[in-house]
């Protein structure tokens, strides 16, 4: 430059030739310049708005009470009775039909007579004596430890004859005898016996004596000796 010039930034007066501003050290035309003054308008509000609330007090209804019922009608009293009306009829007696007195007399004979010969029975049922069980036969009886025992039942096979007897404690037994032969140790047995859901069993070392129903089985380590046939003779 070659004339003083002015500092377009801070506006100081500087000598010909200077490269820059001596107050700002500013190259001339390098002014800062002035901000743009920028007028901020607030943005409209908006109208507010009114939102009916949700407790508000509801709106109130009148209910009116029914109208009250009618009143009922008054049935009107009878007129009094005069004094010179008759007098009301008596009932008729009512007829027994002929023979009814005699069919209730024999009825009424015919339920007295069956109580007294129902009491008669009955009076005679009580003092009648009780039945006394089956005594155990004698022959096998005597190999009882008591001696004396009832008799359970007794059977009869082709070739022997089986008795079942409780002695007085309550205890069986099992008596087997072959018929019409000596009560040896070959022809009798005399056993401790129980009784089963299906009949009786009697065990004699590895034998064991079984009464099921109509039939007597032997068994020796369980398998069969024999299968026999039993008819009841007793009780």
């Amino acid at each position: 430059m070659t004339a003083a010039w002015v500092c377009d930034s801070c506006e100081t007066n500087n000598l010909p030739g200077a490269a820059t501003c001596r107050n700002c050290h500013r190259a001339p035309g390098s002014a800062r310049g002035v901000p743009e003054q920028v007028s901020f308008t607030s943005p409209e509000e908006p109208e507010p708005t009114f939102v009916e609330s949700k407790h508000a007090e509801p709106p109130r209804i009148t209910l009116t009470p029914p109208p009250p019922p009618p009143p009922r009608p008054v049935r009107p009293a009878p007129p009094p009775r005069s004094p010179f009306a008759p007098p009301p009829r008596p009932p008729r007696p009512s007829r027994a039909m002929p023979g009814t007195g005699k069919v209730v007399l024999g009825t009424a004979g015919v339920i007295l007579g069956m109580i007294v010969v129902s009491r008669a029975m009955n009076s005679h049922d009580s003092t009648s004596p009780a039945a006394t069980p089956p005594v155990c036969p004698a022959v096998v009886a005597r190999w009882l430890p008591g001696g004396a025992a009832t008799l359970v039942v007794q059977y009869r096979t082709d070739k022997h004859v089986v008795t079942l007897c409780r002695d007085g404690s309550g205890r069986l037994y099992y008596d087997g005898q072959v018929r019409g032969a000596p009560a040896d140790s070959e022809n009798h047995i005399s056993l401790a016996a129980t009784e089963t859901p299906s009949g009786y069993v009697a065990r004699n070392g590895p034998y064991v004596y079984e009464i099921v129903g109509s039939q007597l089985t032997v068994t020796n380590q369980g398998r069969p000796v024999s299968r026999m046939p039993l008819t009841q003779v007793a009780p």
